[in-house]
């Protein structure tokens, strides 16, 4: 192994999951959850416009039985109507430039959980200004968290939904960085899952603050134990047949095991997608 290896981030997050030892007479907190970029409303799609994609889209959700998913690039009409099919699930729902923009909504089951805490920042110099730009970003662009309860066994844990920007590269490494400051004293109270479209690779500097900054997290793709479908999510509608990456990711702290990892591969109904990117669909075990 050269010196160079030994020095990467990348090497030291392999040492240290080494040693995150999950005990086993210790029962887990059991949570699936997804990450979907659903690609926003827009008549520029053609066939692949959300008209044509909804009913896909809610029979795939409720398919996976999720407890929780964190969506990117919901417009406000594209929101009525994967509330009115999911009435079991309460929502936070904030835009980030104004009440017709898109928004990072995440929905949780109220069944099983209660929201005992959330907010809303942007991913800017005055992260508490409200649709200000950070950086050299393009657009305005926020985090969404909230602090769950299980209703069953009183344990909380933290999910934070987010969406990078799509042009800004600095603009990615601080909105990420901020992102870990604002949370570094919570990661010692309660698990933290972050989930989100990165609009950047795994190898990526951003995906190297995720990890490593502030206090550790983990890729869920790298860790789980076992992975199904494929190794990628940005496909623009199946015509990106090369340099598909997978930009679309779930982070957790060490107390977290990540069981099963499914991005299951695009597929069209009659030439409609899903989306633009992939699902990112998650088996969690959280130990506290």
């Amino acid at each position: 192994m050269s010196y160079k290896m030994m020095k990467s981030p990348l090497f030291y997050m392999a040492v240290i999951m080494m040693f995150v030892v999950y005990p086993a007479h210790v029962k887990g907190q059991k949570i699936k959850l997804a990450s979907i970029n659903v690609r926003y409303d827009t008549k520029a799609d053609g066939l692949n416009q959300w008209a044509n994609r909804k009913q896909q889209m809610c029979e795939f959700i409720s398919a996976q039985e999720l407890d929780i998913f964190c969506l990117q690039e919901v417009l406000p009409r594209q929101l009525t109507d994967i509330k009115a099919a999911f009435p079991q699930y309460a929502y936070i729902y904030p835009p980030r430039d104004g009440k017709n923009s898109e928004s990072i909504p995440v929905f949780y089951l109220t069944e099983k959980y209660e929201c005992i805490e959330e907010g809303t920042f942007w991913l800017s110099e005055t992260p508490d200004s409200a649709k200000s730009i950070g950086w050299d970003g393009a657009h305005p662009r926020i985090a969404v968290w909230l602090k769950l309860k299980d209703k069953k066994t009183d344990r909380c844990f933290y999910i934070v939904n987010t969406h990078l920007d799509h042009k800004g590269k600095k603009a990615r490494r601080m909105g990420m960085r901020l992102i870990k400051n604002r949370f570094s004293e919570k990661q010692s109270e309660s698990p933290i899952i972050i989930t989100g479209d990165m609009n950047c690779s795994a190898e990526s500097s951003a995906i190297s603050i995720a990890q490593t900054e502030v206090f550790p997290m983990y890729d869920s793709f790298q860790i789980a134990k076992k992975r199904n479908g494929v190794p990628y999510t940005f496909h623009a509608f199946g015509k990106r047949a090369q340099k598909r990456i997978r930009m679309d990711f779930i982070f957790v702290t060490q107390q977290i095991e990540v069981q099963e990892m499914d991005i299951p591969q695009e597929r069209s109904q009659e030439g409609v997608y899903l989306s633009d990117h992939c699902p990112v669909v998650a088996t969690l075990e959280i130990y506290q």
